[in-house]
């Protein structure tokens, strides 16, 4: 039996992905040596859910230091390294998220969860952050959905 309180949850979801701020899409090239100077040239998105896992040619320590050379205006890059969130800053130091200065600054980050840890992972993201979201052949609205939250 469903749980009372979650009646009419599919309503707000549908709601929530259709607000006008969602409304925006770009293909990424054809070619996946392309895709990162692409999502990088859109300055406003500092945050990448690869909820479709299309960054599968990059190590997530190599994507978020190739994406940290392509905007300079980030001082750092969070990201997910044997399953321990880690930062690592422009000058190349890596430390881990909880114990970085950075976690408290996610405002200067870039962000980039792979598909395995777009769902449950909790970062308190400021309001200006702007996330892309990957797609694939697989997605369900489940997953879209769960990876997005974690944006919020």
């Amino acid at each position: 039996m469903d749980d009372p309180n979650q009646h009419g949850t599919n309503a707000k979801v549908l709601r929530f992905l259709l607000q006008p701020e969602n409304n925006e899409y770009c293909r990424l090239p054809s070619d996946p040596a392309k895709w990162l100077p692409s999502i990088a040239s859109e300055q406003r998105i500092n945050v990448l859910l690869d909820i479709g896992a299309q960054m599968l040619d990059h190590s997530n320590c190599g994507l978020v230091k190739e994406w940290l050379d392509l905007r300079p205006d980030a001082n750092a890059a969070i990201f997910f390294l044997d399953d321990e969130m880690q930062v690592i800053s422009r000058d190349g130091t890596m430390e881990p998220f909880r114990s970085s200065p950075f976690n408290r600054r996610l405002g200067e980050c870039l962000v980039y969860l792979d598909d395995a840890h777009t769902r449950g992972t909790d970062l308190k993201l400021p309001r200006t952050a702007r996330a892309g979201v990957t797609l694939g052949p697989r997605v369900t609205k489940d997953c879209l959905v769960q990876g997005k939250v974690a944006a919020i």
